[in-house]
């Protein structure tokens, strides 16, 4: 995956996440930042 100019956050998020450095629960699942999450159709987005 690839990252554009201006997302230098968002890049070493996935790079945390890569790396499974992220904090999870006692389930391993992690809390993704509202940009990540869609409840539309994502061919239309």
């Amino acid at each position: 995956m690839r990252t554009g100019p201006g997302e230098e956050e968002f890049s070493e998020w996935l790079i945390k996440l890569g790396n499974g450095e992220l904090p999870s629960n006692e389930n391993d699942e992690i809390k993704l930042p509202t940009a990540c999450i869609s409840d539309g159709n994502l061919a239309d987005e």
